[in-house]
């Protein structure tokens, strides 16, 4: 495995991720916007907590994704560790 390649694609995975939270932001002000055309308390209400729960659940999706790539930096960190003391044994043996 050639550990740029690693870096690269979890640099994407990043871009990716910043991406989607850009998207849930715009989302969450659209729904603001929207409570001007509420007519009653009870519309507005009903329409923040619809938003909320659309974002609690793109808040949940970004932490699941971040923690995927923590994830995957973990196993790529142990993977240059080890070659790291592998290489060192080989040129003490």
């Amino acid at each position: 495995m050639e550990i740029s390649k690693e870096i690269k694609a979890i640099a994407y995975d990043v871009k990716v991720v910043l991406a989607a939270a850009s998207e849930a932001k715009k989302e969450a002000q659209t729904a603001m916007n929207r409570l001007n055309l509420c007519d009653t308390k009870t519309q507005k209400i009903d329409s923040l907590c619809e938003a909320m729960t659309d974002a609690e659940y793109e808040f949940d999706s970004l932490k699941d994704r971040l923690k995927d790539l923590q994830n995957e930096l973990d196993i790529l960190l142990e993977m240059v560790e080890y070659d790291s003391i592998s290489k060192a044994t080989q040129e003490r043996g």
